[in-house]
């Protein structure tokens, strides 16, 4: 009788334990989905920024043109300016040039302006256009020159957009475009950039994402993501270029220091004074053949923008400051992986300790065999739930922790049982 009776306790224990162990899976996927566990990220990434710098070579690819002084004309400028921005840039053979200046209109003042604009857009060897994306539907819109990536897995954690403001057709037909959103965290920072979107039902690049691919002739037709894991650059023949590691919603953690220390900048309207002086440097400090082979960045920003700021994530930047932030982390291969699969590993792992050692505690091996079917089941249901939130990173390492758990509990067991054999040895003996 003691016996049945014990061994239907030890039945309830185990399924208090396997519910009890569920419960906490699933509690932590829902933590991790629903982004509760940024706000200990973001603390983390702010800390150890902040006290662990790093610093970036002075030498940069990409260099800022900027449109700063806008009191002498009407924004937004004749499409005429920005034609003999890209006639003055010609000779120096840029290996890009990236605009962050919306063109999705025709220009107001005259017509021509648009043909020379479009001329000069085909002299160059690689223009890229920003576009930004929204939720809206039921526009039925058709982009022209959408790029897209192949991906492999599952795309649910990415942001779907189903409308957005394009450049023109007449603009895009001879250009590379790419979204430019950026994401604010909870308190309308910017920690991450995202460098992939959710077209529909398609993965189409930011415009940083899109910059640096050409930048190095990387095809992205050719290329790969891998949601939560990697974007793989391959260039034209396939051959493998770099690996930039991603979050679930494909954003790219940014490093943050101040630009003005490693990214040169130059005036819009000095680019164009020093291509028709004899003497560039003199007239407008700028030095041409030091611009060959960069990736030029024309956006609009005020000057005092562009000073350094108090904290790295105080949100008084201007729009295309993440994005450059952003370039130069991917040049300089400055990576943050996410620290918030750290954490929900530690918490599974001191969790399921607790849940699957509990049964061991009670010092009968049969307690340790009843235990088995438990473990089995958890391994199970956490390998089904984190394939459908594709999280591959968390399915090894919850079920790598349960299998160290099980070990330790057993040993747990083994231990307890071996002292309980030698006490009633003893007795055994003392009574004898």
């Amino acid at each position: 009788m003691p016996e049945k009776y014990y061994e239907k306790s030890l039945r309830l224990r185990t399924l208090a334990v396997l519910l009890f162990s569920l419960l906490v899976t699933a509690a932590s996927i829902f933590a991790y989905k629903s982004h509760m566990t940024l706000l200990l990220e973001e603390a983390l990434l702010d800390y150890l920024q902040r006290r662990a710098p790093q610093n970036y070579p002075t030498e940069s690819p990409i260099v800022l043109v900027s449109i700063e002084d806008l009191s002498f004309q009407k924004w937004p400028w004749p499409k005429l300016d920005f034609a003999l921005i890209l006639q003055a840039l010609r000779s120096v053979y840029p290996q890009v040039v990236a605009f962050d200046v919306p063109f999705q209109r025709l220009d107001a003042y005259n017509p021509d302006f648009d043909k020379m604009f479009i001329k000069s857009l085909q002299r160059m060897r690689s223009v890229i256009l920003p576009a930004t994306a929204l939720t809206e539907r039921g526009l039925d819109q058709e982009l022209t020159n959408l790029i897209t990536i192949p991906y492999r897995g599952t795309i649910d954690s990415i942001d779907t957009y189903h409308s957005a403001l394009w450049p023109h057709e007449k603009f895009a037909d001879h250009v590379s475009v790419g979204f430019s959103n950026t994401s604010p965290s909870f308190n309308n920072t910017i920690r991450r950039l995202p460098l992939i979107f959710r077209w529909k039902h398609k993965i189409a690049p930011s415009w940083a994402l899109l910059a640096y691919a050409e930048y190095l002739n990387a095809d992205l037709f050719k290329s790969e993501v891998i949601p939560g894991k990697a974007i793989i650059l391959r260039n034209d023949k396939r051959e493998f270029i770099e690996e930039i590691p991603i979050d679930p919603q494909g954003h790219l953690i940014l490093r943050y220091y101040p630009l003005e220390a490693h990214i040169k900048k130059h005036e819009f309207n000095d680019i164009i004074l020093a291509s028709e002086s004899p003497n560039p440097e003199e007239i407008a400090g700028v030095d041409f053949p030091k611009l060959r082979k960069k990736l030029l960045v024309i956006a609009r920003m005020t000057p005092s923008i562009y000073e350094p700021i108090d904290t790295p994530y105080q949100n008084n930047a201007a729009p295309v400051l993440p994005h450059l932030m952003g370039l130069h982390n991917l040049f300089h291969k400055s990576y943050i992986k996410s620290p918030s699969l750290t954490v929900l590993s530690v918490i599974l792992f001191l969790l399921s300790f607790v849940s699957i050692a509990l049964p061991f505690t009670f010092g009968n091996f049969r307690g340790g065999l009843y235990f088995i079917p438990l473990l089995v089941t958890e391994v199970a249901t956490s390998i089904l739930i984190f394939n459908l939130a594709n999280i591959w990173l968390p399915t090894i390492l919850i079920m790598t922790t349960m299998i160290l758990s099980w070990l330790g509990g057993s040993i747990l067991n083994f231990t307890f049982a071996k002292r309980k054999l030698s006490n009633q040895l003893d007795l055994f003996e003392a009574n004898a």
